[in-house]
């Protein structure tokens, strides 16, 4: 078989982990990406969210990256627990370029089960 041969315009799609909470999902990425080419400028993240559920406090669902500069993470908040939200990170050069992406990644944030916390009442 042929080994890899990698273009200037192709590259190996990077890991996305999506670990989800309490109407939150924590979204860490691979900072290997400064490998590439010319090296990563910013991370753009673009989260899709299913019909009925809440836009994260951060941004995204609207088309519109949250731009993350060099950050190799992000907490989404205000989600909708229940509901499956897909999220692409896109790792961008200064001249606003693709150097690679992320694979897509979904999370389904979620009500804990039970929750005990003191209550004190003065």
């Amino acid at each position: 078989g042929r080994g890899s041969d990698l273009g200037a315009d192709e590259y190996v799609p990077f890991a996305l982990g999506v670990y989800p909470n309490d109407a939150r999902l924590s979204l860490v990425w691979s900072s290997e990406v400064y490998q590439y080419e010319g090296g990563v400028d910013h991370y753009e993240i673009y989260v899709t969210c299913p019909a009925g559920a809440t836009r994260p406090i951060q941004g995204g669902c609207n088309g519109l990256p949250i731009n993350t500069r060099t950050a190799t993470s992000l907490l989404l908040t205000g989600l909708t627990n229940g509901k499956t939200y897909t999220v692409l990170v896109r790792a961008k050069n200064a001249g606003g370029q693709d150097v690679a992406t992320s694979l897509n990644a979904s999370g389904t944030p979620f009500q804990p089960e039970e929750v005990f916390l003191p209550l004190v009442l003065r």
